[in-house]
């Protein structure tokens, strides 16, 4: 019976993976079925993710207005690291997640450095931290040297500020 729940289990992540890793240019909002006139207004396309592949650093700035970025970054070799500058206004927690195409990827937020220097990690695939002063977040990511898993190089990040 938990060999079956399993596979059940392993099936629907595989079907949420497929269904989050959509074409992002045609991926809409539930409020674009709607007919009136107001959703129809208030619908927005998900932007198109900023590819940041052929660099070891990176400045995300989160349109006014939106809450979330996504990005596409790579990390061609072991011993690199990319960093992930995020600037941040009036925002009380920064979240993010690395995602790989990779089923156990070996990459992981090594540390957010805050504003003042401070630095916390290291953190898995999934980050989410306070941000109790305005200025510039830094996510270190790399390769989790802990894992046997292959190396993973493509990924994509997804960052969201909220209230």
């Amino acid at each position: 019976m938990k060999k079956i729940l399993n596979n059940w289990l392993c099936l629907g992540l595989t079907l949420c993976t497929a269904a989050c890793s959509s074409n992002p240019e045609t991926a809409t909002t539930p409020a674009e079925t709607t007919d009136t006139p107001a959703a129809a207004a208030a619908a927005t396309t998900t932007p198109a993710p900023i590819d940041a592949r052929a660099d070891s650093t990176a400045t995300l700035t989160i349109p006014a207005g939106d809450s979330a970025v996504t990005m596409l970054g790579e990390l061609k070799t072991v011993n690199q690291e990319m960093l992930v500058r995020v600037p941040v206004q009036g925002k009380h927690r920064l979240s993010a997640t690395l995602i790989a195409p990779d089923s156990l990827p070996n990459i992981r937020f090594a540390q957010v450095i805050r504003p003042g220097g401070e630095a916390q990690g290291p953190f898995g695939t999934t980050v989410s931290v306070p941000t109790p002063q305005d200025g510039t977040y830094t996510l270190r990511i790399t390769h989790n040297l802990r894992t046997e898993a292959g190396l993973t190089r493509e990924f994509k990040m997804r960052v969201v500020l909220s209230q």
